[in-house]
């Protein structure tokens, strides 16, 4: 496939389109609907069904190794773009009456199917044709790409070094304060060493040496490093 003629963006609306819709509208020229939900059914829910995954609260989820990973379609308020949302939850960490409403807003770790050059946003306007045209390559993306990318954050989760975060996949969303999310994973898998390593490089880079740093009580997620670099 090639990706770089994809109708993706970086932003879901541009500040030149912005401006040209308050010009028609100075013009009194008002902008077409465009009916979301069954378009969004007949390409993307297909293409998530096919794949095996399952509506379940606001997502799609299917399990994949020791993780739970959730998928949702996120429209932009001017429905004129949508993005693909991710969570990845382990199973070991899973709680339907914590994370079955909302799977990929809850989920441990984070992310977003992106491009090269951040570009994530689908652009299809509000004219239906070029809208179904959009949906159809998506769609046909989904299918084609993925659960290779899946698989790949999962190996990445599931195997990564504090160091390694920096170079994080494209599709997940690392920084240094994720350290505690992957400590957490480590620890409740009985990783030990790995949970510790994680976690300490949390506590380094969170750590506040000024006067009302040191004055300041420590924040529950620091109480819950330090337990995990401790046990």
């Amino acid at each position: 496939m090639e990706l770089q003629h994809l109708p993706v963006e970086e932003l879901a609306y541009l500040p030149a389109e912005i401006e040209q819709e308050l010009a028609d509208l100075a013009r009194g020229i008002l902008p077409p609907k465009l009916n979301f939900l069954p378009l969004r059914q007949a390409t993307l829910d297909r293409a998530l069904a096919e794949l095996g995954f399952a509506r379940l609260g606001t997502s799609w989820v299917l399990d994949i190794g020791d993780f739970r990973v959730a998928i949702e379609v996120f429209r932009d308020k001017a429905n004129r773009a949508f993005s693909f949302d991710l969570g990845l939850q382990p199973l070991i960490l899973w709680d339907g009456a914590v994370h079955g409403n909302y799977p990929v807003q809850t989920a441990l770790f984070r992310g977003r199917v992106m491009l090269e050059g951040n570009r994530c946003w689908w652009k299809h306007g509000l004219e239906r044709d070029r809208a179904k045209q959009v949906f159809a390559i998506a769609a046909e993306f989904l299918r084609s790409e993925l659960l290779a990318g899946l698989h790949g954050l999962i190996e990445f989760c599931d195997s990564a070094t504090p160091d390694q975060l920096a170079a994080s996949p494209l599709w997940l969303d690392c920084s240094v304060g994720e350290c505690a999310s992957f400590a957490r994973y480590r620890h409740a898998a009985g990783r030990q060493p790995e949970a510790a390593a994680f976690a300490r490089t949390w506590l380094e880079a969170m750590r506040d040496n000024s006067p009302p740093g040191l004055s300041r009580p420590p924040s529950p997620v620091a109480l819950e490093m330090r337990a995990i670099l401790e046990a």
